[in-house]
């Protein structure tokens, strides 16, 4: 009986690590980090960062500049920035990032 209740305790333990180990809650690690767009009006712009928002009277978004990166677009602009980060999760008092990997000037 004892032996059984330690092979039970033992599978149990190796299930646990198992399920701990698994990524299937959607993040991404930073070698493959997920892309999306976002559209907006370009509100502030600075060498490091620039400040989007979607409608007048929104809350804008501000996204840092990846290293590289440009804006060669004019405060008032429409502008699409493709960013890295979780903008669903993003507030001005999150630590959440988003970085823009490219900024254009949008149709």
């Amino acid at each position: 009986m004892k032996k059984l209740i330690a092979m039970l305790l033992a599978l149990t333990t190796i299930f646990a690590f198992t399920a701990c180990g698994s990524n299937k809650d959607g993040n991404h690690s930073a070698a493959d980090p997920k892309t999306s767009t976002y559209t907006g009006t370009l509100e502030e712009k600075k060498d490091f960062m620039i400040v989007v928002a979607a409608e007048e009277g929104e809350d804008p978004y501000i996204f840092n500049l990846e290293e590289g990166v440009t804006c060669d677009a004019e405060v008032g602009d429409k502008v699409t920035v493709t960013y890295t980060g979780d903008i669903t999760k993003y507030d001005s008092y999150s630590d959440e990032v988003l970085m823009a990997t490219q900024v254009e000037k949008a149709q």
